[in-house]
């Protein structure tokens, strides 16, 4: 099924929009025994220099203020080396070698969703990530769920008996990876993270922390002359993901 996913991926609008930012919007909700469940949302604009800039808040339990981290090129944090590599082959190879020794398929999984969470993918770059998902051992489809628009979405479920399962939700039609959800420990019972948006034309940071505040409860995206929200964007919400403290 993967391998049909990357045999047919589609281009996105996204992926036409070269030379202007790299925007990605993540909210992601942590859950802790008997704690409120903590919901973190970012969004990262990058340039085409790879410099840029970090916009985060915490939404709940107690909301916060924005905070704001810029960075110059080449500081952006990234698990493989840059360019990420297009041939499966050689992109597993990479994602493998930033894996601890005796790792099993699961913190293979984990290094690529650290990669789609930090950086826009284009097409060929996200065939060689499904392309390497489905290498792997031990996927099981666990549902089909809604994709962008009016597209389709699978979850799957990796697991391979050493780390803790991990569902991933990707688009069937363009193979983006649109949410996933890490299963934890104890300490950790669960981390949920969805991608709200990939990449649009905004060029212009929020022109302050209040704005961005109300622009992103508003629309989910912060304030620019650039910038449009695609619709039909589906939310990665788990059942009881969010839903308070458990105990």
């Amino acid at each position: 099924m993967l391998i049909s996913i990357a045999q047919h991926a589609q281009p996105t609008a996204s992926d036409q929009q070269t030379g202007t930012s790299s925007c990605l919007h993540l909210i992601r909700w942590d859950r802790y025994p008997g704690r409120p469940v903590i919901e973190t949302e970012s969004i990262r604009h990058v340039n085409p220099d790879g410099s840029g800039v970090l916009y985060q808040q915490t939404n709940a339990p107690q909301p916060t203020a924005a905070t704001t981290t810029r960075f110059a090129a080449g500081e952006l944090h990234s698990p493989i080396d840059e360019p990420i590599p297009t041939d499966p082959v050689r992109l597993n190879d990479a994602v493998t070698t930033a894996t601890p020794p005796g790792s099993g398929s699961t913190a293979v999984v984990a290094v690529l969703l650290d990669l789609t969470s930090i950086r826009t993918l284009n097409l060929a770059e996200r065939v060689a990530v499904i392309r390497v998902l489905a290498m792997l051992p031990g996927v099981e489809l666990i549902a089909w769920v809604p994709g962008r628009g009016t597209g389709v979405g699978l979850q799957l479920r990796f697991s391979d008996g050493r780390g803790d399962p991990i569902d991933v939700i990707t688009d069937q039609d363009t193979g983006e990876i649109l949410g996933y959800r890490l299963e934890g420990p104890a300490a950790l019972q669960s981390s949920t993270t969805t991608l709200i948006l990939r990449r649009n034309r905004c060029d212009c940071p929020p022109p302050s922390r209040v704005m961005f505040v109300s622009a992103v409860r508003r629309s989910g995206f912060p304030p620019s002359a650039g910038c449009g929200i695609p619709s039909g964007v589906p939310t990665f919400r788990p059942a009881g993901a969010y839903e308070g403290a458990r105990a």
